[in-house]
């Protein structure tokens, strides 16, 4: 995967609260493998018509937004189903960090997995992050991985949670087979220093 440790790009409002992973990615796109792509099925029926046509008032949809890469969602984004087509997608489009009021638990852990940052920050912060990108269109932030924050123009730095597990896998890109290859010496040295065999 592909570290990430800071990000400045342009970001997205998604206030939208209770935006479920189905609404991420179809539940009738399920059979469709991962080496196909996602990308065109990223938020499939909020961007697109039953006949494929483009719906222009979709946040995604308008110029302002073409190319971000930070989605500033609403409250319990990504609530529903285990559905990690759901994180693919969000990556195939393009998103490499999302910005909630909350997320669902299943997603939260998901994500960083497979390389998306997800953090919550709270309403307060996030209803003042939303009106930001409101008020001028385009706007760019930084999520800064190191420091645990987010700068906004015009708001300053916010702080976020997350925990040292999560941190280490985004910013050396490693998913959880990796990062339990990276403990194989500590593993050996404890089971040099005690003793694990079973009794005769």
């Amino acid at each position: 995967m592909t570290p990430i440790d800071r990000l400045t790009a342009r970001a997205v409002p998604l206030p939208a609260a209770n935006m479920d992973t189905d609404q991420i990615f179809p539940a009738r796109y399920m059979s469709r493998p991962r080496s196909g792509g996602f990308a065109d099925l990223a938020f499939r029926d909020h961007r697109f018509t039953a006949d494929g046509a483009t719906k222009p008032d979709f946040v995604l949809n308008q110029p302002a937004y073409a190319g971000a890469r930070i989605l500033v969602a609403g409250k319990n984004f990504a609530c529903g189903s285990a559905r990690e087509q759901a994180v693919h997608a969000l990556l195939d489009y393009g998103f490499r960090a999302v910005i909630a009021e909350s997320l669902g638990d299943i997603f939260a852990s998901s994500a960083p997995e497979n390389g998306l940052l997800a953090v919550a920050v709270g309403p307060e912060a996030a209803q003042a992050i939303q009106q930001r990108l409101a008020a001028e269109p385009g706007l760019a932030l930084t999520v800064d991985l190191e420091r645990r924050s987010i700068e906004v123009p015009g708001l300053g730095m916010i702080a976020f949670a997350i925990s040292e597990r999560r941190r280490e896998m985004l910013m050396h890109g490693l998913d959880p087979l990796s990062q339990l290859l990276l403990m194989e010496p500590r593993i050996a040295a404890y089971e040099a220093a005690h003793d694990t065999a079973m009794p005769d």
